[in-house]
């Protein structure tokens, strides 16, 4: 409830509080709070780009490792027959820059985390500047307390009263000093905040933006030297054209195919259809779906469907020592012989880099995995299985997985779709009272009982359906990991937001819970209810569902927005469907919907579950 706000330009007395007498002096002066605002901003605003600068530096460093990797296996080849000096050149030169770029990357993320570590203990010192203002906050409501109970009792003819009034008037006294004492420190928290305004900006954005100075010339001079010495000018550089689009001999007219790995058009995955012609123009596929509905898609998101299986009557090709070749799989082996590289787990989150285990019999030591063509850090490995560290990838896909032992023309494996990638849902902006964890999937409330609302970064994907002939919608689930025990009323709650994430100076002006959203759905708190765009439409029956009484740490809260009519949301509780409501809103398919959280009451530490099985649900047309 503290009115304190870095953007507000002072300080108010909190609404409802009556001021005493001694209330006018005990106002941070409007200056100190609007450079402090400023330097706050500043400050966030250079962990921002520290954090989005380190990341793309690795990135760039891991693609120029993985090229110089495959650079180098081609040129041991020895077999260079057909290329010209200048292209062999050119590719030995730019190992010298890579070298030297990934050199100067070194030096330079070695600053940024030092500023990183400035920027963490600097803003150690707005958290103490907080706090003292809501201790203040609560000081001068309590101050308003007594100060409203010692004015009722004079107004009060009774002379019995006299001495009830003389204790409140001594617990008055007692708390405008506590409040003075309060404020004062408050306003020597502030002041000493912006006296350091220099040797904060020295620490942090002076040094950020000195290393970066340093770092691009020396990245800059090693290919100025690889130019001059291969003769090249700007001028030189011309763009190859764009390859063309050929037909793909599978994709014939009339054949069905599934529609595979559309982002736009998400809700197309999984699809049959059938091909009415090949546009060559166009490079695209004129497709017809079930519902006579008819699209113009690229061959790689189609999938011919494949005919049922025969009875295999015809001998398998083999490779070394008998084993079955690599690739020579037939279309009537059994899916399990089909499958050449095994992946686990077989599918891993998008942007993180994570380690996998790759399965496959190879008759050689693995000595290379590549994932949608690009080189993996190997880690471990044996002639069957290896350890290889993947990412990170930016697109939700599914992608080839191709393993190389040491004698590539005899030992290599292939395997179509070996890896997916998914959008997993990380926590963006989180509420006053939250801190989230360094990998954003989960956040715990580290004080108070409010002001815990939560929002996802992305927007949950919608699906086609779940299990059973589930309906179409939008689902995500969370687990609780920390719950407390103390005493309160309050409880969590969970929903959807139909926007953005709200742009606000201040995570505290988001208010106490998520029932003030506007443009929001929200199901839970105590007494259970269901909130739509900041207004209670239903009380729900909490002998169904109650999560005060009913949610544990360790519990797992999934919440089902069907896209049906009509539209209804669930709650599930590990697993089992809990409560289910009708709702309108009004806001079609294509509106994004950002998950919600409200870390509220006992419930105080959460985190998304990452490809969590979608419940069976359907719902009955009208």
């Amino acid at each position: 409830k503290s009115s304190f706000s870095f953007g507000s330009g002072g300080y108010s007395p909190p609404s409802g509080a009556r001021a005493g007498a001694a209330d006018t002096s005990l106002v941070v002066p409007v200056a100190g709070v609007a450079e402090l605002d400023r330097q706050r901003r500043l400050l966030n605003s250079v962990r921002h780009f520290v954090g989005e600068w380190y990341k793309g530096l690795q990135g760039i460093v891991d693609a120029q490792q993985a090229l110089t990797s495959s650079v180098r296996y081609f040129l041991q080849g020895g077999d260079l027959d057909g290329l010209e000096d200048g292209p062999v050149t050119l590719m030995l030169e730019m190992l010298e820059v890579f070298k030297a770029a990934n050199e100067a990357v070194q030096g330079h993320t070695t600053t940024l985390a030092i500023v990183q570590q400035h920027a963490e203990a600097i803003s150690k010192d707005y958290e103490k500047v907080s706090r003292q203002c809501r201790k203040r906050d609560e000081a001068h409501e309590r101050q308003g307390h007594y100060n409203e109970k010692v004015s009722g009792l004079q107004s009060q003819a009774n002379g019995g009263r006299s001495e009830k009034l003389q204790r409140n008037q001594a617990k008055l006294q007692k708390a405008s000093d506590e409040l003075e004492a309060i404020d004062t420190e408050c306003k020597r928290l502030v002041a000493d905040v912006v006296s350091k305004r220099r040797e904060h900006v020295d620490r942090t954005l002076t040094s950020l933006l000195q290393g970066y100075c340093v770092m691009m010339p020396k990245w800059g001079e090693a290919a100025k030297v690889a130019m001059d010495r291969l003769g090249l000018r700007d001028s030189d550089i011309v763009n190859p054209p764009p390859p063309p689009v050929e037909e793909d001999d599978r994709l014939t007219t009339g054949a069905r195919v599934h529609v595979v790995g559309l982002t736009g058009a998400a809700h197309l995955n999984g699809k049959e259809a059938t091909i009415v012609e090949y546009d060559p123009a166009a490079g695209r596929y004129l497709v017809e779906f079930e519902d006579s509905d008819r699209k113009k898609i690229k061959g790689v998101n189609l999938e011919p469907v494949q005919p049922a299986l025969a009875e295999d009557t015809e001998d398998t090709p083999t490779g070394p020592g008998g084993s079955a070749a690599p690739n020579s799989a037939s279309e009537q082996e059994p899916e399990e012989q089909r499958i050449a590289v095994r992946m686990m787990p077989a599918a891993i989150p998008m942007g993180a880099v994570t380690e996998v285990e790759v399965s496959c019999s190879m008759g050689d030591t693995i000595e290379e995995v590549l994932v949608a063509g690009r080189p993996c850090e190997v880690l471990e490995s044996t002639a069957s299985t290896a350890v290889v560290r993947v990412g990170p990838f930016t697109s939700p896909d599914e992608v080839e997985v191709e393993v190389r032992a040491r004698h590539l023309d005899r030992y290599l494996r292939k395997q179509e779709r070996g890896l997916k990638f998914y959008q997993a849902l990380r926590f963006g902006m989180v509420g006053f009272n939250c801190k989230a964890s360094a990998d954003c999937r989960r956040v715990f409330r580290n004080e108070g009982i409010v002001m815990g609302t939560c929002f996802s970064s992305e927007p949950v994907a919608r699906f086609d359906g779940g299990q059973a002939g589930s309906c179409p919608g939008w689902y995500f689930e969370v687990a609780v990991v920390e719950r407390q025990d103390q005493r309160s009323i309050r409880s969590l709650a969970l929903g959807f937001r139909f926007e953005d994430t709200p742009q606000v100076a201040s995570t505290r002006d988001l208010g106490e819970t998520a029932k003030t959203l506007p443009k929001a759905l929200m199901l839970g708190y105590d007494p259970p209810q269901l909130v739509v765009n900041g207004n209670t439409v239903k009380k729900t029956d909490s002998k169904l569902w109650r999560p005060h009484r009913d949610v544990g740490e360790g519990d797992r809260l999934g919440l089902f927005l069907t896209d049906s009519v009509p539209q209804q949301v669930a709650v599930f509780q590990n697993g089992v469907e809990r409560l289910r409501l009708p709702v309108e809103l009004g806001h079609g398919p294509s509106v994004p919907r950002f998950a919600v959280f409200d870390v509220c009451g006992q419930v105080s530490g959460v985190e998304f579950i990452d490809q969590a099985a979608i419940p069976a649900l359907v719902v009955e047309p009208v």
